[in-house]
């Protein structure tokens, strides 16, 4: 019979390994492979922690998705407003999507 803390050890090392495989998926660029190893991890954690929010925010640039992005920059920066790259990542997101939307408006 397991004791509380080996479950609570695995439990913990499962996160940790959907975590890894995302990493690596994302470095091979297989972005929907990553997002299904984030979406693994218990949202009382993937949404408070800024590592797995970090690699949403990547993923998100990688993929031009600047409204994803802009959401969860501002979602880092709560978590972690001393962190001068949330603010910034939500700048440049927001830039993107000012652009595209003045973009559109002149040519229609």
């Amino acid at each position: 019979m397991k004791n509380k803390n080996d479950v609570e050890i695995y439990w913990q090392q499962e996160q940790a390994n959907h975590f890894k495989a995302a990493t690596g998926y994302f470095e091979l660029e297989m972005f929907e492979h990553a997002e299904a190893e984030l979406n693994k991890i218990d949202t009382c954690i993937a949404h408070q922690s800024i590592p797995v929010l970090a690699l949403r925010l990547m993923i998100s640039y990688s993929r031009s998705d600047w409204n994803g992005m802009k959401a969860i920059a501002r979602n880092l920066f709560l978590l972690d407003p001393s962190n001068p790259r949330w603010p910034f990542a939500d700048g440049y997101a927001t830039g993107k999507i000012d652009s595209i939307t003045n973009t559109a408006a002149s040519s229609g």
